[in-house]
């Protein structure tokens, strides 16, 4: 069983009544006891421990382990005359070495072998006891392939953003695809993350989305989310998508290389032998911004073998025809071309002066999610949500999480 709230409570209560059975008789020893009981409490009110009250509670268990060694020695004060030390025991002036010394200190004396067993056992998970849990939403913009607007995989993904955040969710990541942007592109997009105060990562290979999703440790190698605590809920993906290989969702689209990039897109085989890991998620939302995501070929689709993999419930755009016309095929298709519907003449036209000069998208993000493609060859697609057990319907607007 994991070391958790009530095993921490438990433990000091029975070092709280083993002190006072000690007979301690010096007023703040007695009110160091009551402090402890009355923090416990507190602690266990609302469920959770905040910095304060951990601070508080280190603060406590370390007088009861104190006055616990001076009922047994009566000899040695941390900050006092009587043992001749002007330490500072205060909980922001501990460091390893402090937590080691207490800690070896108290730990022959019998009095305080309780108190000490407690005592490590919090500094052991002292960063676990402060967190409690929580969502994370994740947004995923594949790359800007020449041809197509840059802006549209990632302003997307702003208002996607910008829609989690209203909602009142605090943990989100933005990962991008670094491919294609510039560099402006990409400081562009850092500030919006900063301003928003969301996590941001730019990736160069699949590998590294399914070790966040499974580990919620960064590129760098810094942990950014702590995956046994803050789940999986949402994750929106605006990028390409492609009929090759049974169904790709291409983070890399390329004509140049037969959209083929082996190192970022993931096919259908890809994902069965991925390494994603259900347990990261928790009933999960997946929105499929991405060509072809829900057209069925060999008897499967994109989404239909994620939704598999992961759980929960997926959208995605389906061709009921998926068999392709010819080589120029585009059938399948999630439209961008409305995203920024609305937002009036005098923003095209500062739009047109700004994507002159370099800047390729919106920092305010756009109005509208990507639909489906509305042209001729197009006139026969649906929106599709497919759950975990494999039942599948047809919806009239796929997006995120209503």
């Amino acid at each position: 069983m994991g070391f958790g709230l009530e095993g921490l409570a438990s433990a000091v209560m029975g070092a709280v009544a083993a002190v006072a059975e000690a007979a301690i008789e010096v007023a703040t020893e007695v009110a160091d006891v009551m402090a402890a009981q009355a923090d416990i409490a507190n602690i266990l009110e609302d469920g959770q421990i905040d910095e304060d009250e951990q601070d508080r509670l280190l603060d406590d268990i370390n007088k009861l382990m104190v006055g616990a060694y001076l009922v047994g020695f009566g000899s040695i004060k941390f900050g006092g005359e009587s043992g001749g030390s002007n330490e500072d025991c205060s909980v922001s002036s501990w460091d390893e070495d402090s937590e080691n010394y207490i800690s070896d200190f108290i730990q022959p004396n019998k009095v305080t072998d309780g108190a000490a067993v407690i005592y490590n056992n919090f500094i052991a998970n002292r960063s676990t006891l402060s967190k409690t849990y929580d969502n994370e939403q994740i947004v995923i913009s594949g790359n800007y392939d020449g041809n197509h607007a840059a802006r549209n995989f990632i302003e997307t993904a702003i208002k996607q953003i910008k829609d989690w955040k209203s909602e009142g969710n605090k943990n989100i990541t933005w990962i991008v695809t670094d491919s294609g942007y510039t560099e402006n592109d990409i400081e562009r997009m850092k500030e919006v993350a900063k301003n928003n105060d969301i996590n941001i990562m730019f990736i160069d290979n699949s590998e590294q989305v399914y070790q966040y999703i499974n580990t919620g440790i960064g590129v760098d190698g810094k942990k950014i989310e702590d995956r046994s605590m803050n789940k999986i809920t949402d994750i929106t993906f605006f990028s390409h998508g492609i009929k090759d290989n049974g169904g790709t969702l291409a983070l890399d689209y390329n004509d140049k290389n037969n959209y083929v990039n082996n190192n970022l897109n993931i096919s259908v085989n890809d994902l069965s032998n991925s390494n994603i890991d259900k347990d990261s998620f928790s009933n999960p939302h997946t929105f499929f911004g991405a060509c072809n995501a829900g057209t069925v070929q060999n008897g499967t689709s994109f989404a239909n073998e994620w939704v598999k993999k992961i759980g929960g419930e997926v959208e995605a755009i389906c061709d009921p025809t998926p068999v392709p016309v010819d080589e120029n095929d585009h059938s399948g298709q999630t439209s961008y071309e409305h995203i920024n519907d609305g937002k009036g003449w005098l923003w095209n036209r500062e739009d047109q002066i700004k994507r002159k000069i370099g800047i390729n998208f919106d920092e305010d993000g756009c109005n509208n999610y990507p639909t489906k493609g509305n042209d001729e060859i197009n006139r026969d697609l649906y929106w599709t949500r497919i759950l975990e057990d494999g039942s599948v319907e047809k919806i009239d607007k796929g997006g995120p999480r209503n």
